[in-house]
Parts: structure tokens; sequence; C-alpha cells
């Protein structure tokens, strides 16, 4: 019997759905299809692709309407019995009363990772309308072992995942920048890859189609870029060539996700960036 899941980590705006209840999953349901060989796709290492100590701080604007933002930060983690290892931290914040949702959430964590990209471990807390939730995963021998904790309530659960998976969460656009700056995008590939979306404790196939090349401005600097589709999510992604992504757009919620300048104010203290993101790499 498949085991079904409910806790109200919320999603919000991006990557998979609008609003919704998330860990609604049936957790050994894993999506079908087909997909090339996750180290096949890699073309570097996470260092490569985002310096050790680069902080990016990504603004979200749903019909124009500035609605959060999201900081991330990569760091060298402790060696592992397999080598080097690193850690992606990340802060997020989103108010949603500019398009009339009366809904508040923070959220803030980190993603061990090998340097392929590929996770070792995953926290996350979550803050909605002062309710707080906690998931932590741990990713070995081809399961994901996640525990979730809601008010007074704990529960633990088990799920299969792939070898070559990355992890890439609801709203955590860090992630996905990430594993766009690892895949090898060229014009005209369409590359197939798995990702774990963790507040759903599910596997699903998406399809980066590279569909051109166009130049766009950050912070009065204009960069060359790939124009990727993501399917079956309906999103459009733009990523330098240096393997940065600048820019994400879902016309299904009029939203626009883009990359500020590294001269961008920075937030209020204790509001979403602490210590951790002006610290040096380490």
């Amino acid at each position: 019997m498949r085991k079904v899941v409910c806790i109200a980590l919320a999603g919000l705006v991006c990557c998979f759905s609008n609003p919704v209840d998330l860990l609604c999953q049936e957790t050994e349901t894993i999506a079908a299809g087909q997909t090339v060989s996750g180290d096949e796709n890699l073309t570097t290492c996470v260092e490569d692709v985002w310096p050790p100590g680069e902080v990016r701080e990504y603004l979200f604007q749903i019909a124009g309407q500035e609605v959060g933002r999201q900081w991330n930060k990569l760091v060298v983690g402790p060696a592992t019995e397999s080598g080097k290892s690193y850690e992606l931290k990340f802060k997020l914040s989103l108010d949603m009363s500019a398009v009339g949702q009366p809904m508040q959430m923070q959220m803030e964590g980190g993603l061990a990772l090998t340097p392929e990209g590929r996770p070792l471990t995953y926290e996350l807390d979550v803050c909605i309308n002062e309710e707080e939730q906690k998931l932590t995963a741990v990713f070995a021998d081809g399961k994901v072992l996640a525990t979730v904790l809601k008010g007074a309530g704990e529960s633990e659960h088990r799920v299969p995942c792939s070898p070559d998976i990355f992890v890439v969460d609801n709203n955590m656009i860090g992630q996905w920048a990430l594993m766009l700056g690892l895949l090898p995008l060229q014009m005209g590939e369409k590359i197939q890859q798995k990702i774990f979306v963790p507040q759903a404790l599910m596997e699903m196939d998406i399809l980066v189609d590279v569909t051109g090349v166009e130049t766009i401005e950050v912070g009065g600097v204009e960069e060359k870029a790939y124009v990727c589709e993501i399917a079956p999510i309906g999103e459009s992604v733009w990523v330098s060539e240096g393997g940065k992504m600048i820019r994400l757009e879902d016309e299904k919620q009029n939203l626009i996700i883009t990359l500020l300048s590294p001269d961008a104010d920075l937030p209020p203290a204790g509001s979403s960036r602490d210590s951790s993101f002006k610290d040096s790499a380490q």
C-alpha cells in the first residue's frame, strides 16, 4: 500500500504550482520518464559555476509588484568519506499582501552537496503566518530519509530516489540556478533531468529545452544568455554563458524572478540575511 502524507508546508509562487498544501503526495510514486544519465549531463563542478562565498540575491515580482526576495550563498562544507563537500545556504522572505493574499512566509536552510551538485542532506525551516514547520532529509543508498516537524507532531518518511538527481525545492530559486549552471546548455539541446522536490517528497522528470540566445541586462551590464523552456513546469529561464541564472518567468502566475546586481541594497538586519551571508566562503 502506498503511504500518503499530507502536511501543510505551503508552496507559494515558484516552480511547481500556485499556493497549495505540499507533502500531499503519494510518496512511493515516482514520476515516469526516460532520462539521460545525470553524470553524462554534468560538465563541471559546483565551484566552477558558483564561487564559494558569493551571495546571489533574487527579486520576486507578481504583476509588477514585489512580493519577496531570496538570498543564496555557496560555502565549502566539511570533508566527507568521498571527498570535498559544499553547502548552498538560502533565505527567503515572501509577503503576498501586495497582490491581495494575506500570507507571509519566511524560509531558510541549507543543502549539502557533492562537488557534482548531488544532494547529501537538506534542512528547511518554514514560518507561514507565524506557524513554524521543519523538514530535514538525508540522501543515501537510493532513498530519502525525511523527518517533518509541525507543532507537536513529528512524522518520518522513506522515499525512493534516483542517484543522478538534483534537489530543486519549491520557491528555492538558488537551487534552480545551481542545477542549470551545471547542465551543458547549448543552443538547440534538449536535456532530460530528474529532480527531487523535498517539500513534496517527490521525484519528477523535467526537460530543459534550450531554444535561443538573447542579450539581457543585469545591473546595467549586458550579458548573453541561453533561453531555456522548462517542461512540464512551463517556465522560461535565462542562464548566462558562464552558468549564472539571470531571470525566470512564469506567465501562468504573472511571475518574474530576477537576479539583482551585486551592489543591490542589503535587507534589513534580522529580517532576511544573517551573519552567515556576510562571512567568508568558509
